[in-house]
Order: structure tokens, then C-alpha cells, then sequence
């Protein structure tokens, strides 16, 4: 029986049988920078069952992306929120421990 060997970079490869059987190994398409193949061409691939879900697992790569930037979002907000925190915090300390009355004027403590 013979074969057809075809690289798309990486890991992956296509091997197409004499008798029609198409075989793809480590289906690294999508956002393969070795290659300009759309995953589309591949979808009459026998490959147990991974191409019916392919379009499952970009919207998941994609909702997963949006997760990190959301994240990375929060975690700064959480250090602005911080800073203010001990600004504030600060402020507390200074007015717990001044004195009630006015001797001088200081901007700086202002």
C-alpha cells in the first residue's frame, strides 16, 4: 500500500493512504506558524473524532485567552487598589496620631 507523507511543521504530518485514508499526526493547524494550511482542509480526516470538535476547541483557546486578559486585568486593578489602600491607611495613622490642635500650618502633612 503506498503513502503520501505531507509536512506542516512541528510535529504534524498528513499521511494519505492508496485506499483513501487520510491520517493526521499531532494536529497542530490552528495558529501554527509553520504553516498557512486552513484547519478546514482537514475536516475529512478520520482522526477519531477530533475534527468534529475542532471548532469547540477554538471557541474554548479563545474563551481562555480572554480569561488571561481579564485576569491580568483584575490583577492590576488589585495593585491599584492596594496602593490606594495604603494611601488611605496612611492618611489613618496620621490622623490617629497628630495632635487635635493646630500649633503651625505644614502643607506637607495637609
Amino acid at each position: 500500500m503506498a503513502a503520501k507523507f505531507t509536512f506542516y511543521g512541528g510535529m504534524c504530518v498528513l499521511v494519505e493512504r492508496s485506499d483513501g485514508k487520510k491520517l493526521l499526526f499531532d494536529p497542530y493547524i490552528s495558529d501554527n506558524p509553520q504553516t498557512t494550511t486552513p484547519l478546514e482542509n482537514f475536516y475529512d480526516i478520520d482522526s477519531g473524532g477530533y475534527m468534529q470538535y475542532a471548532d469547540t476547541f477554538k471557541r474554548i483557546t479563545n474563551d481562555m485567552v480572554g480569561l488571561k486578559e481579564k485576569r491580568a486585568a483584575l490583577l492590576e486593578q488589585q495593585n491599584s487598589d492596594s496602593a490606594a489602600n495604603r494611601r488611605i491607611q496612611d492618611a489613618v495613622n496620621i490622623l490617629e496620631n497628630g495632635s487635635a490642635t493646630i500649633t503651625e500650618w505644614d502643607e506637607s502633612i495637609v
